[in-house]
């Protein structure tokens, strides 16, 4: 049993790391995003039916070519962002807010990482109890029926 609380303690570790990393690099991320990052959070304004870098209708592929355009004169991804939300509404956005990925990520993540925790507690608390119901229950001299049935079988049988 502490082989497996053991092991439970590493892997919540293990998801608390993650987690922290996870939530880290997913601030940053829109730091320095490229054209293809840049496509990848908006939606194609045609039909809102997906994003610019998988859409496949003249529109999108016309806004990609914009995007890639203005970020090779150096524009920044904020600022053609700005203008595409200007030009086509809010709804043009894949997230609604700037943070809605870092937090589902990390709300995802604390749930798990939660979860763990109370299995982790839950099998410790029962690991705790377990030795002691043991040793209430059973006695090293406490013999029934069946242990003589099963003396006499063993001592009937030739090795």
């Amino acid at each position: 049993m502490a082989r497996i609380l053991d092991r439970i303690r590493l892997w919540a570790l293990a998801a608390g790391v993650a987690l922290f990393l996870l939530v880290t690099a997913l601030g940053h991320a829109g730091a320095s995003i490229g054209p293809k990052g840049l496509e990848a959070r908006l939606l194609a304004p045609c039909c809102y039916g997906g994003t610019l870098d998988v859409h496949d209708s003249e529109l999108a592929r016309d806004l990609r070519k914009e995007i890639e355009d203005r970020m090779a004169r150096g524009e920044s991804a904020e600022v053609i962002e700005a203008d595409f939300v200007a030009r086509y509404g809010t709804k043009v956005r894949a997230l609604p807010t700037e943070g809605a990925l870092t937090t589902s990520f990390g709300l995802t993540f604390a749930a798990i990482f939660a979860a763990a925790a109370i299995l982790f507690w839950r099998i410790r608390a029962r690991a705790e109890r377990a030795p002691a119901a043991a040793v209430a229950t059973s006695s090293p001299t406490a013999r029934d029926a069946l242990d003589d049935k099963l003396d006499d079988e063993l001592a009937d049988r030739e090795y």
